[in-house]
């Protein structure tokens, strides 16, 4: 049923994906640039603080398309979704969980694309900040193994009444 605890865990999914959409996963700041890695773009911009002309900052700025972090982060939220309106067929519920898990490691794989492209943008040697997209994925996958669990655990039981039968 929709009110079980992996509900919950696939909801917190859904809105953890969803938030980290609009929320930068890496940026550093160096004097005059600033870079950034969010969800659907690589953009360097000119530091404003400087007071610097127009056109220069014009110059500084690039933007580089990051469709495939928005596609992963779409794709994963959209089937915890789908997993959550499974609730009458277990088995496909694992199994969602499962092809979720990887969609999640491709998500994390996408960042190990996306921030050394950003730092061969701006050619630093620092780290950069890491934001709050960065970490997500992480606490998605273990909130996907915990629905899964309790799915497992449900499927469990109902075959055990089952057999009592």
């Amino acid at each position: 049923m929709i009110q079980r605890i992996q509900s919950l865990f696939l909801f917190g999914i859904v809105a953890l994906l969803t938030i980290s959409l609009f929320l930068p996963v890496w940026t550093n700041e160096e004097p005059g640039t600033a870079i950034e890695v969010n969800a659907f773009a690589i953009s360097k911009k000119a530091d404003q603080t400087n007071k610097i002309p127009d056109h220069v900052a014009e110059a500084i700025s690039q933007e580089e398309s990051a469709w495939y972090i928005a596609f992963t982060m779409l794709v994963a939220a959209s089937l915890a979704g789908f997993t959550i309106l499974k609730y009458n067929n277990r088995t496909l519920q694992i199994l969602l969980c499962n092809i979720n898990t990887l969609v999640i490691s491709a998500l994390i794989g996408t960042y190990f694309i996306a921030i050394p492209k950003a730092k061969t943008m701006m050619a630093v040697s620092s780290d950069g900040h890491y934001g709050f997209a960065y970490f997500t994925p992480i606490a998605c996958l273990l909130l996907v193994q915990a629905a899964a669990f309790y799915i497992k655990k449900d499927d469990k039981l109902i075959k055990s009444v089952d057999r009592i039968r």
